[in-house]
């Protein structure tokens, strides 16, 4: 056997296969960062559209409630104006006193044939048109 065979092979790195592995190493940290400045962002935007949303929604609310005023306060001037009208004060009110109570009426389907869940549909509905 020679010195020859026993050696162990260097192999010589590829110049272009290093250059090809540090420009796939590069672009894969540049897009993981590029991706978490992205839902960064998008979290943002969607945190200010959310805020955006609800001060449009408060601007509606406080228009329909300045054109409730402005129209009572319209109302009330014709009505003082025309018909003499004035509010009751506190001590023009009457109270009447009712002794029969609140009556409450069920009212039973004749089908038969009614779903479970229909039937719990119905009793929910009893009970909230009770408390209305």
């Amino acid at each position: 056997m020679s010195g020859h065979e026993n050696e162990k092979k260097v192999r010589k790195a590829d110049p272009a296969a290093i250059i090809l592995v540090v420009a796939i190493i590069v672009v894969s940290i540049l897009s993981v960062n590029c991706y978490i400045e992205k839902y960064e962002k998008t979290y943002d935007a969607l945190k200010l559209e959310n805020e955006y949303s609800d001060v449009c929604n408060e601007g509606k609310l406080l228009n329909i409630e300045y054109s409730k005023r402005a129209d009572y306060k319209e109302i009330k001037e014709y009505v003082q104006k025309n018909f003499n009208m004035k509010k009751l004060e506190t001590y023009q009110y009457e109270y009447i006193n009712n002794s029969e109570g609140d009556k409450m009426l069920v009212k039973t389907s004749d089908e038969k044939d009614e779903s479970f869940i229909s039937g719990i549909t119905k009793a929910f509905s009893v009970i909230l048109e009770y408390f209305n």
